[in-house]
């Protein structure tokens, strides 16, 4: 039976933290199946060890409580943001992990909650529309810093981008850093502990770690570098997105459970202290 929320986790109004999927897709251009990754995730974390290696503490899944998914609208970015804010305004989360999805769901996400910094850890800028569509994929960080201000965010991972993109992150002040950049001096990572939402595009790690994404590109970040470091981070809120597992023991699923617990127990201890 596949288990019907992360790391089963039971529904509970006062939980200090809480889970939500977002299952929208509407302008993947490329790899197609970010809708189904909320399902996949929660299912891979059934066989993902509550314990982490790198934190060397355990999830508290009284403290943890999802909620199934959001109601979202297929195709209709309009419907889908009204229905979330709407969901969001009555839930309140005090943390919330939200599994996507395609990465147009983040700026709900960051409008609703309102998080004072953002990091997005991608491998690309995503500033250029795609197809004419404002509200896309492909225009994931334009979208964000026009809610909160390009001075609030900063991308990390990014290796895949259009000379216009390059000129208008200048031009917006977006900071930026590649994978390459982080390859040679991996304490760069460590200015993410600045942001208090994540917003994690599966891409942003190599395809040897995570080979199922919307747009996949090689020369990432590899997934035990970041999760090394990931008792330094911050985060009150975060989002994974992108994913497009085809089973339950897909790599990229199986990443994206172990992700979840690694952002979910740092969530935990952040608000004990």
């Amino acid at each position: 039976m596949i288990p019907a929320t992360l790391f089963r986790t039971r529904f509970a109004k006062k939980a200090e933290t809480i889970i939500a999927g977002a299952p929208f897709e509407s302008t993947t251009s490329f790899g197609f199946g970010t809708r189904f990754a909320p399902l996949y995730i929660r299912a891979a974390s059934d066989a993902t060890t509550h314990y982490s290696p790198f934190q060397k503490k355990g999830l508290e899944p009284n403290k943890l409580s999802d909620w199934g998914d959001f109601q979202v609208y297929p195709g209709n970015f309009a419907d889908t943001r009204n229905s979330m804010l709407h969901e969001l305004t009555e839930i309140k989360p005090k943390s919330l992990l939200t599994l996507g999805g395609e990465h147009s769901i983040s700026a709900i996400l960051v409008e609703a909650l309102k998080p004072k910094r953002v990091a997005v850890l991608d491998a690309h800028l995503d500033l250029e529309e795609f197809a004419g569509i404002k509200h896309s994929h492909a225009r994931a960080v334009k979208s964000i810093g026009e809610l909160i201000g390009f001075d609030k965010l900063a991308v990390f991972g990014a290796r895949s981008f259009s000379e216009a993109e390059k000129q208008d992150a200048v031009e917006l002040g977006l900071e930026y850093y590649t994978s390459f950049e982080i390859a040679e001096d991996p304490t760069i990572l460590k200015k993410l502990s600045n942001y208090d939402y994540l917003s994690i595009d599966m891409d942003f790690f190599d395809p040897a770690d995570s080979p199922d994404v919307g747009t996949p590109e090689p020369f990432g970040i590899g997934a035990e570098m970041f999760l090394k470091m990931i008792g330094k981070l911050k985060p009150k809120h975060a989002d994974i997105v992108e994913a497009t597992p085809k089973s339950v023991t897909d790599p990229t699923a199986v990443l994206g459970a172990v992700i979840a617990r690694e952002i979910l127990i740092r969530m935990s201890s952040l608000r004990r202290q």
